[in-house]
């Protein structure tokens, strides 16, 4: 387990002073509509829930201070770059993706400089499984002509990103969430049942499995830290 010990101006145990009484400082939650539907619960530690749908890392870095600093947080938990892949322009997922680690890192260095840990988590990719008899058919099909699939595609380069993030989190010492494998099957791609019926947006057992993974090692890493 990797995380970054920031040195803050609070009281010991994550505590801040509020009219002269301590207030447990909180923990929170940016990033897209994967993060805004995730009900993340820590006993003892408020959680403040930053995702908004729709949006990209660079969205996410232009209003950190706003969402971020502003609550006075003790750490931030950055989760969500598939947006990046989902609305980049033909042929230019590599630059969206590259904007993408350079927001992530960007937002690292900001919330250090603030007094606040980072904490990153991976991408959780989507489901490749067929739903129905004709979603078999049409991905037998594709797989006879050679052609990769649209699920595939996106899961690529989430699979290549969260590689980076690995990556950069042992980097720079920093707690990682690794998500994806957590919801994955042994291809790579989502267990149907942790998918909505659009195969991307989680469902409420993919949320239970990851809160079940997430949150004994966020206590942990909370109750163990020194100040």
């Amino acid at each position: 387990m990797f995380g970054w010990l920031a040195t803050v101006a609070a009281e010991p145990g994550g505590l801040a002073q509020s009219g002269g009484a301590a207030v447990e400082r909180p923990v929170v939650l940016l990033g897209a509509s994967y993060a805004e539907g995730w009900t993340l619960t820590l006993p003892g530690i408020p959680v403040i829930n930053k995702g908004v749908t729709g949006q990209q890392t660079f969205e996410l870095l232009a209003r950190f201070d706003q969402d971020v600093v502003s609550a006075y947080p003790r750490a931030v938990i950055v989760w969500g770059f598939i947006n990046d892949v989902f609305r980049a322009p033909e042929g230019q997922v590599d630059e969206s993706m590259a904007r993408a680690r350079r927001s992530l890192q960007e937002i690292v260095g900001r919330a250090r400089a603030a007094g606040i840990e980072p904490i990153l988590a991976t991408e959780v990719t989507l489901r490749t499984q067929p739903e129905t008899w004709s979603d078999t058919f049409r991905a037998w099909l594709g797989t006879l002509l050679g052609r990769t699939s649209y699920q595939a595609s996106i899961n690529q380069h989430v699979l290549a990103t969260n590689d980076w993030l690995r990556g950069y989190a042992r980097e720079q010492r920093l707690l990682l969430l690794d998500l994806q494998p957590v919801v994955s099957d042994g291809g790579g791609g989502r267990v149907p049942e942790y998918a909505r019926p659009d195969g991307s947006h989680i469902s409420e057992d993919g949320y239970r499995r990851l809160s079940e993974y997430a949150e004994p090692l966020l206590r942990s890493h909370f109750g163990s830290r020194t100040h």
